[in-house]
């Protein structure tokens, strides 16, 4: 019976945290020096641990998404023809983590800070 009251206790713990999504229309001119916060295409956002981050792919053309060294997480995906126009990724520690479009770093970039659970809450 402990045990039982155990596991409901840690899975309502678990509920009452919910995650976020957010999105960022990902193109030419994504980076925090064209945009303003709150703009779709703005590409620094402070998310908490556990949110997750989509990128959908503008206009036209191949990009990618990779980080620099020293970013916090390791993320990556280059678009192919053919291939999906989206990535998905959630972010599950505490930190930095710089990233851009390689062959158009210089307007496509940002960073994505990730703060504990439940502080952008308070």
């Amino acid at each position: 019976m402990k045990k039982l009251l155990l596991i409901l206790f840690v899975f309502a713990a678990l509920q009452v945290s919910a995650q976020d999504t957010y999105t960022i229309m990902w193109g030419f001119g994504s980076n925090p020096m064209d945009q303003s916060p709150g703009d779709p295409q703005y590409s620094d956002l402070t998310v908490e641990v556990g949110d997750t981050v989509n990128w959908v792919w503008t206009g036209s053309g191949t990009h990618n998404i990779l980080t620099f060294d020293g970013s916090t997480e390791s993320f990556g995906f280059t678009q192919r023809v053919g291939m999906p126009n989206t990535f998905s990724y959630t972010f599950m520690l505490e930190g930095s983590n710089p990233y851009r479009c390689t062959p158009h770093a210089g307007s496509m970039n940002g960073t994505i800070t990730v703060v504990p659970d439940g502080t952008l809450s308070q």
